[in-house]
């Protein structure tokens, strides 16, 4: 499945300065939560492909499992 890895913790607001949220380091976004969180597709995000039962959620974030 394709996620995008967030490189860096970064917070992301709209050009209105409406907040639209908050990333972690190493967490892990499918293209359709990028879409409804309206985060734009930067330098940090990178686009990786793993398997969905290779991940898991923590604290409402989804990492790999190594």
């Amino acid at each position: 499945m394709k996620y995008y890895k967030v490189q860096e913790e970064k917070n992301y607001w709209d050009k209105k300065g409406n907040y639209l949220g908050f990333t972690v380091k190493d967490e892990l976004i499918t293209e359709a939560e990028m879409k409804k969180l309206k985060f734009p597709i930067t330098n940090n995000f990178l686009p990786v492909e793993i398997k969905k039962t290779k991940t898991y959620w923590f604290f409402g974030a989804r990492f790999e499992d190594k």
